[in-house]
């Protein structure tokens, strides 16, 4: 985990963290020759990167680290929009962030 020092925090987060955890449960069910029984399940938990104002963060300079945090966050809104609409194309090469999730 990456920190540093802006205008607005001592320690702010200047990385985002992603945690993906798949569950399977088995179970088999007396008198069925089908075999075990399977449910899967996916919880993806994100730990993002503070979105601040370049003005109050960084003293109005357009910092990289500030710049790349708020343009994964943008590139995520995109994805949750495209996604919620039901559209066909969703962006989520646009990003690692995006990409990775």
């Amino acid at each position: 985990r990456a920190t540093a020092a802006t205008g607005v925090h001592d320690a702010s987060s200047r990385s985002h963290a992603v945690l993906i955890l798949d569950v399977e449960r088995r179970w088999c069910v007396a008198g069925d020759t089908d075999g075990p029984r399977a449910r899967v399940a996916s919880l993806t938990l994100c730990d993002l990167a503070g979105s601040e104002t370049m003005e109050r963060a960084h003293d109005g300079l357009k910092e990289a680290a500030g710049v790349a945090t708020n343009l994964d966050l943008h590139h995520l809104c995109r994805v949750l929009a495209a996604r919620a609409s039901g559209d066909p194309h969703v962006p989520f090469r646009d990003s690692a962030l995006t990409w990775l999730l």
